[in-house]
């Protein structure tokens, strides 16, 4: 009828021109209230809008922040609850009790992680994430005021541990989704830098502060991170997924900049869109009944939890959560809790390298290099162990324990440590990232649990000469299995990873 507007398809909004009015910026403004879009010296969208790339995908990684402050945690707070060390915290543990608060918050991960993936295909990943700020606060919260409960503060760890669980998928899809081609690796080793940050973070608060003071003060992140990103658009692939073409159209005008044409990027959205579409009735159940080695998807998918498995495995929560511990008993010229925000410093550091060169030298090659380095460490610390047991004098080589953990750390945070998770987005397929990138986060927790619960009990019953052998023979062992198995995707789009996978519907 005359004067009625008719309902535009996909393809209508795809063959709208990307420019559709001279005050671009005023209508950019207003959708994203308090962000002037416009740049500030140069026409050229392509460059100076990059900024805005990085800042959704900064303030999505607060919770990344979290969740490095609840992994390190453990490492000042477990001697002061073994009463190791004063402190007027009340609560005293037993070193069984000790392992579970280690042990309770990756285990209640699981939990968040079976829930992460419908969750961020139900409410989109940024609303999934804002989610996860509540059970967050609640359980620092409870974690600070647990007094002499053990419950209190089991509780609280379990919830911190839900929380961490139920945003880790969520934050890797978010940055994948919302990343131009060129900064989509730099992106995606956010994740990980920021959770080296909240170690450094926590590891010099606990070393400062009471046990009070240094856990209630990671519940003010959680407030922070809300009233900062909820003014962050949605992910333009979740919403092309939904169907709401219009939206995913407005986030790109404001994550790639008014001058830039991405008509290609929103067709291929829709391309994914559409092959989600066909793929929308596939469940783990349907691939491993249909000739499941032929599947991009389950290949994709045993890659994603191979790498979950060797990351834990290589041992790193043993020592981001015991790492004060580890250097009390290997001894040393600097003071433990000083020596752990050394590591901390080089756990920065080298992820900040590793996010700038990530998206130059290639995922594939900086895996490989990491676990090299990091079974070299751990059997430099198992001779250094088995030579301390049979008292030979080493006084002179107390550097060894400090210098071979700082080199263990600088390995895994250039590597294992961010190149899974970005991995993880891009090698699923669109149809199956919600449930798949649920298992691959449920894998890497439950993993993460059993290292951090058998730790504290290996050590003790094993002893660290043991120890340590056992996690770098795990380390060579991922990286024979890199070097045949793992494909490289730096520089490629979807279609094209899946395609080097192989297997149908690639």
């Amino acid at each position: 009828m005359a004067g009625m507007s008719e309902k535009k398809t996909d393809e209508d909004f795809c063959s709208e021109p990307i420019l559709t009015a001279p005050n671009e910026a005023e209508w950019i403004r207003s959708a994203q209230p308090g962000l002037d879009p416009r740049p500030a010296t140069s026409h050229d969208g392509s460059v100076i809008y990059i900024w805005r790339q990085h800042l959704a995908a900064f303030l999505a990684n607060i919770p990344s922040l979290v969740t490095g402050i609840t992994i390190g945690w453990t490492a000042p707070a477990v001697p002061i609850l073994l009463g190791q060390v004063e402190d007027a915290q009340p609560l005293r543990l037993s070193l069984e009790q000790a392992s579970w608060v280690g042990g309770l918050m990756p285990l209640a991960s699981l939990g968040g992680a079976l829930v992460a993936g419908p969750l961020a295909e139900r409410v989109g990943r940024k609303g999934a994430l804002l989610l996860g700020a509540l059970p967050t606060l609640v359980g620092w919260l409870l974690m600070a005021f647990a007094g002499p409960s053990v419950w209190l503060l089991m509780v609280g760890r379990a919830l911190t541990g839900l929380a961490l669980g139920a945003v880790s998928g969520p934050v890797s899809l978010y940055c994948e989704e919302v990343a131009d081609i060129r900064v989509r690796g730099a992106l995606g080793s956010l994740h990980f830098a920021m959770q080296c940050v909240g170690l450094l973070v926590v590891y010099t608060l606990g070393a400062s502060l009471p046990y009070f003071w240094f856990t209630v003060s990671a519940a003010i992140l959680p407030v922070v991170f809300v009233f900062s990103f909820c003014w962050m658009p949605e992910s333009p692939a979740y919403l092309a997924a939904c169907g709401r073409v219009s939206d995913a159209q407005h986030a790109l005008r404001w994550l790639r900049g008014p001058d830039v044409d991405f008509k290609a990027e929103v067709e291929n959205m829709l391309a994914s869109r559409s092959q989600a579409t066909t793929h929308q009735e596939i469940s783990l159940c349907s691939l491993c009944s249909n000739r499941p080695w032929q599947s991009n998807a389950l290949r994709s998918l045993a890659l994603v939890i191979a790498l979950m498995f060797f990351q834990q495995m290589s041992g790193i929560c043993m020592f981001t959560f015991y790492l004060v511990q580890l250097f009390q008993q290997a001894g040393g010229n600097i003071s433990s809790s000083l020596s752990s925000i050394i590591a901390a410093t080089a756990f920065v550091i080298s992820t900040i390298a590793a996010t700038a060169t990530v998206d130059r030298i290639g995922r594939r090659f900086l895996l490989l290099v990491s676990a090299i380095l990091m079974g070299f460490c751990l059997f430099t610390l198992a001779l250094y162990a088995q030579l301390n047991s049979d008292n030979w004098d080493t006084a002179g080589w107390r550097w060894v324990p400090l210098v071979s953990v700082v080199t263990y750390t600088v390995a895994f945070t250039t590597g294992f440590g961010p190149v899974p998770w970005f991995l993880m987005a891009e090698l699923l397929p669109m149809y199956s990232k919600g449930w798949a990138s649920a298992l691959g986060v449920c894998t890497n927790r439950i993993i993460m649990f059993i290292v951090v619960k058998e730790s504290p009990l290996l050590l003790e019953h094993a002893g660290p000469v043991a120890t340590y052998i056992i996690f770098g023979v795990i380390c060579v062992i991922s990286a024979f299995f890199i070097f045949f198995c793992v494909p490289e995707t730096k520089g490629k789009n979807k279609a094209d990873i899946l395609k080097e996978i192989g297997g149908e519907n690639a």
